[in-house]
């Protein structure tokens, strides 16, 4: 809340869209477009999730950050396997592909028998990791055709988990759920 002359005005952000609107009701005018509050049905992030037919996958804005640093990391690896091809550069193919891959013992085991965890995203984030890992198995036998190849089943298992989830954000921004 904060005072302005004799008026006092509440400072809401999830209520406050723009710069206008705040001036609108600083001088006490309505606003051209009278926005409904973003918690509710008409809301743009409810009106997206009506046009997105993907499954939600809930996860509280802490996990959806961490989960999108890890996206990220992915498609920096991805980037570093391309270059790497590229030049023939084995051992950068061999490193890039180890940061999406698995090292863990009992993954590996997954990888080997096919059988992932639950079905649903875990079983796809296995698939996608189990992929990964052929990409450095193809470097090591230096076998240009098959890191490409390699590399685009693993990007395949990308898109089938984005075509299948969608984040679904929970709880409040300052929620510290896990």
């Amino acid at each position: 809340m904060f005072e302005l002359g004799i008026r006092k005005v509440e400072w809401d952000t999830a209520h406050w869209h723009s710069s206008s609107t705040m001036l609108a009701a600083i001088l006490g005018c309505q606003p051209a477009v009278r926005h409904e509050d973003e918690l509710g049905t008409s809301s743009p992030y409810k009106r997206l999730e009506t046009l997105d037919p993907r499954m939600a996958y809930p996860l509280s804005p802490q996990k959806v950050w961490a989960q999108k640093q890890h996206m990220m990391a992915f498609l920096e690896a991805i980037e570093q396997i391309v270059a790497g091809a590229a030049t023939q550069d084995w051992a950068a193919i061999e490193r890039a592909s180890e940061l999406m891959g698995t090292q863990s013992a009992h993954r590996l085991a997954e990888c080997r028998s096919g059988n992932y965890p639950e079905p649903g995203i875990k079983a796809l984030a296995t698939a996608f990791r189990c992929r990964a890992n052929t990409i450095g198995a193809a470097a090591r036998a230096r076998d240009l055709s098959r890191v490409m190849g390699q590399t685009a089943h693993t990007l395949g298992s990308c898109n089938g988990c984005h075509r299948a989830f969608r984040q679904g954000v929970v709880g409040a921004p300052d929620s510290l759920q896990n």
